[in-house]
């Protein structure tokens, strides 16, 4: 009889737990990794940070064995101050740090718009610029007292000079 009634306890736990759901007995796996970032167009190791479009008919890649060279546009309406971080972020997890000015000719180059990266002999640049004249409205030709926040990155991959 004692055994008849372990098992009616037993089928009726089981079915609780059919109905209402058990715990994980287990702990739970991490939740998926997030959609895979966009990449470059043209370079599947630059990422393209959410919010900026790429505008692959200015964009050129030129590959020859003594390394890649790349012009890519992209542009958007986020804050630049966004990029910056989104980049200085980013790109040392990809292998990219920044590039020490080394000579007058690239710190006279090098401004608050410029950021400039090494990695495996090569050089990344990316340089800000306004879309449109700031106070100007590109498409109606008005003026305005405002900046419509929207910017043009262009990013230039070349071969580092020798000794960088």
């Amino acid at each position: 009889m004692t055994s008849m009634r372990i098992i009616l306890v037993l089928a009726a736990w089981g079915l609780t737990v059919l109905v209402i759901g058990a715990p994980p007995l287990m702990a739970q796996s991490p939740p998926a990794p997030a959609a895979a970032e966009s990449f470059l167009a043209d370079l599947s190791d630059i990422p393209l940070m959410p919010g900026l479009t790429q505008d692959e008919a200015a964009s050129f890649l030129f590959d020859k064995p003594a390394g890649r060279i790349l012009t890519a546009r992209l542009h958007g309406c986020v804050e630049a101050a966004d990029v910056r971080h989104y980049y200085g972020a980013t790109l040392p997890q990809l292998g990219w740090l920044p590039a020490p000015l080394v000579s007058t000719a690239t710190a006279s180059t090098a401004t608050a718009s410029t950021l400039i990266y090494q990695r495996e002999g090569e050089r990344l640049t990316l340089e800000f610029s306004s879309r449109s004249d700031p106070g100007t409205d590109a498409a109606s030709g008005t003026r305005s007292d405002e900046d419509d926040g929207c910017f043009e990155l262009l990013l230039l991959l070349s071969p580092a000079a020798a000794g960088e």
